[in-house]
């Protein structure tokens, strides 16, 4: 029997049981993602949504829909201007990447 951190003992086969169990229960995270929105006036829940967004993916690709798009689905533009919103989206740490998005489905 060998001790382990907290003192406890188990036997060398249970540890090793322990250590395999470890190596084959790593998440594997999909390369890159692709996520959505107007991000018109951006709130702490689109902050959040992209933090949770970018932890399960390596690369987040964030798509803007287009102002055109916008009016056409809302009935009234968006405040900030397609290159604003985009670069606003561009700037947060959880991005990799911005572009502006053509199609939208509610």
């Amino acid at each position: 029997c060998i001790k382990n951190r907290r003192g406890r003992r188990e036997t060398r086969e249970r540890k090793e049981r322990k250590e395999r169990s470890k190596m084959f229960n790593k998440e594997v995270k999909p390369q890159r993602m692709y996520f959505d929105g107007c991000f018109d006036v951006m709130h702490s829940g689109h902050y959040q949504a992209l933090r949770q967004a970018a932890s399960l993916c390596e690369d987040l690709i964030v798509g803007v829909h287009s102002a055109r798009v916008i009016q056409q689905t809302k009935g009234c533009p968006p405040v900030q201007t397609d290159e604003e919103r985009l670069r606003m989206i561009g700037s947060c740490k959880w991005v990799k990447e911005a572009v502006i998005s053509e199609s939208y489905t509610p």
